[in-house]
């Protein structure tokens, strides 16, 4: 019986696509039909709807379902929102220092940028956000310079966490540790909170 079942499938035509099939749904309901037709009328039926329920799992599992890339979100590149606290006032939004003020220097800064943005949990508060498209698993040490009097050494530890997906989404630096003068920031809502007082 095994064989014809084999023979049956053996004159199926199943489309490749990459390492898997697709099945043909005509051309596996037409092999199955065959082979019933072609096993002999036994007096054990149940033989035949086992055989015929066996091809058509077969032929139907086997369809793997492959991701399309263009529905997958992945991980931008990481960055660094830093509030900035002095006298318990948030030194970025009083107006004291614009965009233009603030320079961030290091070994591996050509591609680092620096930007403002507004607080989404205060209505006056700014973030400045630290970011690299060349960041990779290691450590990165930068001094951020905000106007004529304030320098902060900053460390920043990246690990690299591999894709859920590797298909579709590359690993991306996730930031791990970030010292500021030698000390552990606190962070609240994923921002970094400096305070140099």
């Amino acid at each position: 019986m095994a064989a014809l079942a084999g023979a049956a499938l053996a004159g199926a035509v199943l489309p490749v696509v990459g390492d898997s099939f697709i099945p043909d749904v005509y051309g596996l309901f037409k092999i199955t039909w065959q082979a019933v037709t072609y096993i002999p009328k036994s007096k054990n039926m149940a033989l035949n709807k086992v055989i015929v329920c066996l091809l058509l799992c077969i032929g139907l599992g086997c369809n793997e379902d492959r991701v399309d890339c263009a529905t997958v979100s992945c991980l931008g590149a990481p960055s660094i929102g830093l509030k900035i606290i002095s006298d318990k006032a948030d030194i970025l939004s009083e107006g004291n220092y614009s965009l233009e003020d603030l320079s961030i220097e290091g070994d591996t800064a050509g591609n680092t940028g620096l930007s403002l943005e507004p607080d989404p949990y205060s209505s006056l508060g700014r973030i400045l956000f630290i970011q690299d498209p060349d960041w990779a698993e290691g450590r990165y040490s930068y001094r951020l310079l905000i106007g004529n009097g304030i320098r902060l050494q900053l460390k920043a530890t990246f690990i690299e966490l591999k894709a859920v997906d590797s298909s579709c989404c590359g690993d991306v630096p996730f930031l791990q540790n970030l010292e500021i003068d030698g000390t552990s920031p606190p962070m609240t809502n994923g921002i970094f909170i400096i305070s140099i007082d």
